[in-house]
């Protein structure tokens, strides 16, 4: 596929391009006020001039670069995840497998899914990511890792103002780093369901019904608690510690503010790989669907309507 064709506009990409937008936008106000600030423009400097120079320590270079390779890393962790995720997805379905050990074993097929993708699951596996990337910045920032994403990390014993903040700043930069991280993790199951892996348990000595449900569903499940709980949680958290060390009027109040939509506009960064994404998907899963051939799994037909699947009831209950 042309790079041209990848990246033609669509309108169920309209979320990523917003999201697009708004990072540039971000990374552009920071690059200005500190370039203002250098130039005495501006006197308070609500952009430390770290920024400039070391915007994410762990990413070598200054800020330009480190925003190149913030927003080219995801595209390349993606074209080399696909270049496996016949092989990863296998390993999935194994561990899938596991988590019903000793119970009664499901069976799996696969489906040929002709819906269009949705605006809807875009904007929902973006915000996902988003989030899920914070949870790992903050907790690796919470267990004393701050120093790795934040220049000159000052301590909350020695100063608690600039600490805190500190604190947050490192929580900042950190989700910007780990978009890659989140995305490479979050892929698996986007693949499982994009590819309609599915699995079917049925009980013949239990009065159950039987199950028909997408593998992936086990997965998205352990993903979106996980994020959930510790995003509400880790945000409070610091959020708390910000406003109790900040008074009213503070410029400093922006950063545990930018903190709470973070998760949102941040997904600007895997807006290149989650297009490029979509427009490989189609061979993408011939390929998972040959690999999956070849081990013994099977497409099968779930009916359009329940309609389909109707019988003749029991004579005594008619």
């Amino acid at each position: 596929m042309k790079l041209k064709e990848i990246f033609k506009i669509e309108k169920k990409f309209t979320w990523i391009y917003i999201g697009l937008i708004l990072s540039l936008f971000v990374y552009s106000l920071i690059f200005i006020a500190g370039i203002l600030f250098r130039l005495k423009l501006i006197q308070n400097p609500f952009i430390p001039d770290e920024y400039l120079t070391e915007f994410v320590v762990i990413i070598p270079g200054p800020l330009i670069s480190d925003i190149l390779i913030l927003y080219l890393l995801p595209v390349v962790i993606l074209l080399l995840f696909l270049k496996i995720a016949p092989l990863i997805l296998t390993g999935y379905i194994k561990l899938h497998k596991i988590s019903y050990l000793g119970r009664n074993a499901p069976e799996y097929g696969m489906i040929r899914q002709e819906q269009k993708r949705t605006t809807w699951i875009l904007i929902k596996r973006s915000w996902t990511i988003g989030f899920f990337s914070f949870t790992i910045a903050a907790y690796l920032v919470n267990i004393g890792m701050g120093p790795l994403f934040r220049a000159n990390m000052r301590g909350v014993q020695t100063d608690i103002i600039a600490g805190t903040l500190n604190l947050a700043e490192a929580m900042f930069l950190g989700t910007f780093f780990f978009m890659f991280l989140a995305l490479f993790l979050a892929l698996p199951i986007w693949l499982l369901e994009d590819s309609g892996v599915m699995f079917y348990r049925i009980f013949p000595n239990d009065l159950r019904t039987p199950t028909l449900r997408g593998t992936y569903v086990l997965f998205e499940r352990l993903l979106e608690a996980f994020t959930g709980l510790s995003t509400v949680i880790l945000l409070y958290n610091i959020i708390v510690r910000c406003f109790s060390v900040l008074n009213p009027g503070d410029v400093a109040i922006l950063t545990p503010l930018i903190l709470i939509f973070l998760p949102l506009f941040v997904t600007g960064i895997i807006a290149f790989a989650l297009i490029v994404y979509e427009q490989l998907i189609p061979e993408t899963i011939d390929k998972i669907h040959k690999k999956l051939l070849k081990k013994g799994y099977y497409f099968i037909e779930v009916p359009a309507s329940l309609e389909i699947l109707k019988i003749q009831p029991p004579e005594k209950l008619i």
